[in-house]
């Protein structure tokens, strides 16, 4: 059975970090993303005006797409392509 909001309309589940496909995602948490930089010792802290904001990038680029996200080709340029 789905969970449903105050107005009953479905409620969509909420991007936890365990739903993350990227490699260089460490942390979500608010309104922030939190990613692995493209310099060694440093980290990468994506802060977005709302936690919907977060929400959709996350979704967006976090999972499946993450190859499609401008911070994970950045460090895999950076960091691992020769």
């Amino acid at each position: 059975m789905s969970q449903k909001n105050r107005r009953g309309s479905e409620r969509v589940k909420t991007f936890l970090l365990r739903d993350a496909v990227c490699p260089f995602v460490k942390s979500l948490h608010g309104k922030c993303v939190e990613c692995e930089a493209p310099m060694d010792n440093a980290k990468l802290v994506l802060q977005f005006r709302t936690g919907k904001g977060m929400e959709k990038h996350a979704r967006t680029y976090c999972g499946e797409n993450y190859k499609y996200c401008e911070i994970y080709r950045m460090v895999m340029d950076a960091k691992y392509e020769d």
